[in-house]
């Protein structure tokens, strides 16, 4: 009786510090539908390459890595997430700086486009606020705190595009673009993208190379400071780091237990592979392929594939806390495998056309990422719909 008194109570222990479902989800619905409308934009040229640039960057991708964090902090910290209605208030701040963003970038009017990157920044102050509190209680996991040190790059990331868009057709202004880029794609994105693929891959590969996330978060943060300000030296520090993050991804994959699931090392690999790419493009002097490589292929191959895991992930807690875990679909019937890999294959597809298409065609790329997000959106609908099984008699 004392030991499964005491075992409820690690259970309870447990469950307080998984957060509500649907402050992620929310963000994860505004950031797909973001890209959807991106990618619909894109095939039919409804928007100006600033707008769909910003509208998949900031719109989906940025928006979904900041519901990630609501998720991924509390969870790996194993510290309950304090001030949640902030987090419900930072939401329409997103979308509503989103709006003005596509708008501005639209209409040619870059005092609007300043006005939703302020709306991002003081959401993204808001949970920084959310988190800082939730992990100033006890000893959390590192990657935790690394993960939410990802939002500086955010912060600096808005801060230089709101000052570019204030100084629109200025030398200043102009002179900022490259340094707001490698913020953006590299110390945010990049930081973040490190420590969820070691996170996931420990959950769904079944073997861990985590600790060494931190060092390779540190890298990643410290080269891409280094190379949006000093170029030539930092540029290839970030090359080697990124191969240091590849070769990592390489070492699960000669080490995984071959009878798992395979999708999420899938992405990773092919996410990893990608920066790569990204970054000896730049090396090079190939900036636009090193932006869509990054862009497209590092973080959104990332933020496409992960979802397919988090999203079922999340759910799944939700149901067995109300169900009971023998009572509903395991994790791995959640995702349907062929799905998740046309999903990659139409979506690096679309990607590598757009890099490699005559220009007169590239838009033709929004097709094939359009329709990977319908399948995206198939895939991850599967948690919510999947019956509970029934009990045996």
């Amino acid at each position: 009786m004392a030991r499964t008194t005491a075992r409820d109570a690690r259970m309870s222990t447990k469950s307080a510090t998984v957060p509500t479902p649907y402050l992620p989800l929310s963000f994860f619905a505004a950031g797909i539908s973001a890209l959807g409308l991106a990618a619909l934009a894109l095939a039919l040229g409804l928007l100006t390459p600033l707008a769909i640039l910003h509208l998949v960057a900031v719109g989906s991708f940025a928006t979904i890595a900041m519901g990630a964090l609501y998720q991924f902090v509390p969870v790996v910290g194993m510290l309950p997430l304090r001030g949640i209605p902030l987090g419900f208030i930072h939401l329409p701040l997103a979308i509503a700086g989103t709006a003005l963003m596509v708008w501005g970038f639209t209409q040619g009017a870059f005092t609007v486009v300043a006005a939703g990157g302020i709306l991002h920044v003081v959401g993204v102050l808001l949970q920084a606020g959310v988190l800082a509190a939730t992990l100033r209680v006890g000893s959390p996991a590192i990657t935790a705190r690394g993960a939410a040190l990802a939002l500086g790059g955010f912060v600096v990331t808005a801060a230089l595009g709101i000052a570019i868009a204030l100084g629109a057709g200025t030398p200043s202004g102009g002179a900022l673009i490259g340094v707001h880029g490698m913020f953006g794609l590299a110390a945010f994105f990049g930081t973040l993208i490190v420590a969820v693929t070691f996170r996931l891959l420990r959950m769904f590969e079944r073997f861990s190379l985590e600790p060494r996330a931190l060092w390779l978060e540190i890298a990643i943060a410290a080269t891409a400071i280094l190379a949006a300000l000093l170029p030539r030296v930092g540029v290839p520090l970030l090359a080697a780091a990124s191969l240091a993050f590849a070769f990592n991804l390489g070492v699960v994959a000669k080490h995984r237990n071959p009878a798992y699931q395979r999708e999420t090392l899938l992405y990773a690999l092919t996410s990893g592979l990608a920066g790569c790419v990204a970054v000896f493009a730049a090396l090079a002097g190939a900036m636009e392929m090193a932006v869509i490589f990054a862009l497209w292929l590092f973080v959104g191959t990332a933020v496409v594939g992960y979802l397919q895991r988090i999203v079922p992930f999340i759910w799944w807690m939700r149901r067995s806390r109300l169900e009971g875990t023998r009572n509903i679909p395991m994790l791995g019937e959640m995702n349907e495998t062929r799905l998740g890999h046309a999903i990659l294959a139409l979506w690096v597809g679309g990607g590598l056309w757009y890099v490699f298409a005559p220009q007169a065609l590239a838009t033709l790329a929004g097709w094939p990422a359009l329709i990977a997000w319908g399948g995206l959106i198939a895939q991850i609908a599967r948690p919510f719909l999947l019956p509970g099984k029934t009990p045996a008699a």
